[in-house]
């Protein structure tokens, strides 16, 4: 399907800047494996990055993506689609994924500069988690920023045990596992380039469900950790042509980017002063999410061609996944 809008990286159609603050509700703990250094007073640190000369915990991007992905995962797993398939996705590394099933074939139309037909491939080929957030040879469509620090964080030390399951004895410790106290403020953002409608719609549910503590952040969330809430939301959409989208009036409208996708309308307050760019912060930036969702993915029917469209060729036409 060479016509699909947003799998290339040629062109810009519309971005959509999502920024906010993280702010842990319970002790927060991303860590940064086991610490050799013999004046170390814990085991297990968190990870920390070097601001003004000092060693302070931040969230990195990759573990909020990892955060996205897996629950986009989730997402497309629980369904099936028309043809009574599984949703699918990939696990996205190692040997069983999307990419290690066309590898070859991208190599030879890379090598050829057979774009179009590289497209067709790719989106036949790759599930959903691969398009949005990349695999081997292809580049994430959401760009995920590290989350700094913008209050003062207090750590905090656990002292902790693992269990044996089997013989229900000691298997390793005691250790000493450092934390980042509840209070903690870390800013960051992410920035999201010419996906579907749907797509934002599954973003904008994660985010929602960060939020609302259902999914956590970090080690140790089985142990009373990593329930975050998100502060102060605020969405930059920017559209670089008329593909994307467009501002009519007071209107913003998001147009589909595949076949299978469905034009989202949002009623704005005012009429932004440029009409290629509109920001949204607190409740409005939340209402924007919410209809975004609501007229997408909440949607049986729009689920269920999602699951069937983004199921990958490689896979055949067993149901059985």
């Amino acid at each position: 399907m060479t016509g699909v809008k947003w799998m290339g990286h040629h062109m810009r159609y519309r971005e959509i800047y999502m920024k906010f603050n993280i702010v842990n509700k319970e002790p927060l703990r991303i860590g940064s494996g086991r610490e050799v250094k013999l004046t170390s007073p814990v085991d297990l640190p968190v990870l920390k990055i070097v601001m003004d000369g000092v060693e302070v915990p931040y969230i990195p991007g990759s573990s909020v993506k990892g955060m996205f992905r897996s629950f986009m995962d989730t997402f497309i797993r629980s369904y099936k689609g028309y043809k009574s398939h599984n949703g699918f996705t990939c696990s996205g590394s190692g040997g069983n994924t999307c990419y290690s099933h066309i590898k070859r074939t991208v190599e030879s139309l890379v090598k050829h500069a057979d774009y179009l037909k590289l497209i067709n491939v790719l989106w036949r080929n790759l599930c959903l988690s691969c398009k949005v957030y990349g695999s081997s040879s292809y580049r994430s469509k959401v760009v995920f920023y590290d989350f700094m620090p913008s209050s003062e964080v207090r750590l905090g030390i656990k002292p902790g045990i693992a269990i044996d399951r089997k013989t229900g004895t000691v298997a390793h410790g005691p250790y000493q596992v450092e934390f980042v106290q509840p209070g903690a403020v870390f800013s960051g953002g992410l920035r999201i380039y010419d996906v579907p409608n749907y797509v934002l719609g599954i973003i904008g549910l994660t985010l929602m469900e960060v939020h609302e503590g259902r999914i956590k952040i970090g080690g140790f969330k089985t142990r009373g950790f990593g329930r975050v809430e998100i502060r102060d939301l605020g969405i930059e959409i920017v559209f670089h042509t008329s593909i994307g989208g467009r501002i009519d009036s007071n209107k913003l409208l998001l147009n589909p980017m595949d076949r299978i996708d469905v034009q989202v309308d949002y009623s704005l307050p005012v009429k932004p002063e440029d009409n290629n760019m509109v920001k949204l912060s607190g409740d409005e930036a939340w209402s924007f999410i919410n209809t975004v969702i609501n007229k997408t993915i909440m949607i049986d029917d729009i689920v269920k061609k999602i699951v069937d469209e983004h199921r990958p060729e490689w896979l055949g036409e067993s149901s059985l996944d």
